[in-house]
């Protein structure tokens, strides 16, 4: 019974991946791209967050609990909703989204849909996703990957906030005091 919700998390990380490559073209044409050396550190933790995730190393590959309906459950609906948060904000950016926090000509600063709860949302689904799957699979290489996603999710986000406050200034800093980066009303 394990396996139909693990194929399930698989599912949404299919579609996520999908979705993002169909979308890929639906961007503004770059302005301004970032200083490779910002970027590095997140571009190595997000794959070996994955590397612990799936790879069954010996240790990291003992479960935390037992597979179960309840278990299996809870972690497929928090990836589906990590995954609808992610198209929901990719969708919301539209052509301003960036794969590698480039700025875009016309670059716009949105604060509508999802944006209205969070500054990051697609980070916000994006470890959903992972959170749901790592409940599913139920491994402790599961949650060290969990740790090394957040880990990499606060690099980034430190990174792009830098960048849009160059770009939008006090718009941004007003955006920022009423609105969370990753966690409603709470971070």
């Amino acid at each position: 019974m394990h396996d139909i919700y693990v194929i399930i998390a698989v599912l949404c990380w299919a579609i996520f991946w999908i979705y993002w490559f169909i979308n890929k073209s639906h961007q503004k044409p770059t302005q301004q791209l970032p200083n490779t050396k910002d970027t590095l550190l997140y571009r190595i933790l997000w794959p070996l967050a994955f590397v612990f995730l799936i790879v069954p190393f010996p240790f990291l590959s003992l479960r935390l609990w037992p597979s179960s309906f309840v278990v299996g459950i809870l972690g497929d609906v928090i990836a589906l909703l990590g995954l609808v948060v992610c198209i929901l904000a990719r969708r919301e950016l539209a052509g301003n989204w960036s794969m590698q926090l480039d700025l875009k000509k016309d670059h716009e600063l949105i604060t509508t849909g999802p944006y209205a709860f969070v500054r990051h949302p697609i980070y916000t689904g994006f470890v959903l996703l992972f959170l749901g799957t790592a409940i599913t699979v139920g491994t402790i290489g599961g949650w060290i990957g969990l740790v090394i996603l957040l880990v990499g999710c606060w690099i980034r986000i430190q990174n792009e906030e830098k960048f849009v406050m160059v770009t939008f200034g006090e718009k941004y800093r007003n955006y920022k005091k009423h609105v969370k980066a990753l966690i409603p009303y709470i971070w």
